[in-house]
C-alpha cells in the first residue's frame, strides 16, 4: 500500500510488430516496498480470442494498490 497515488508517466508508443499484438498500457510492479513504473509495451496474446484487462489504481482503507492487468 502507498500514500500517494503515482503520476501517469509520458511515453511513446512505437510501431505494433505484428496485427496480432496488444498493446498493454503502463504497468507497475512491487519491488522493495514501492511500486516500479513498467510503461507500456506489445505482447503477443497466449492464445488467440483472449482479451487483455487492464491493470489499475484502486483505493483501500489503508491507502493504494495496484491491480494488475491479465488475460480473459
Amino acid at each position: 500500500y502507498i500514500k500517494v497515488r503515482p503520476h501517469r508517466l509520458h511515453y511513446e508508443r512505437v510501431v505494433a510488430p505484428s496485427p496480432r499484438h496488444i498493446w498493454i498500457e503502463d504497468d507497475w510492479e512491487p519491488r522493495n516496498g514501492a511500486y516500479v513504473f513498467i510503461g507500456g509495451r506489445w505482447v503477443d496474446p497466449p492464445q488467440p480470442n483472449v482479451v487483455w484487462v487492464p491493470g489499475h489504481w484502486r483505493h483501500r482503507p489503508r491507502g493504494w494498490v495496484w491491480i494488475p492487468g491479465h488475460w480473459r
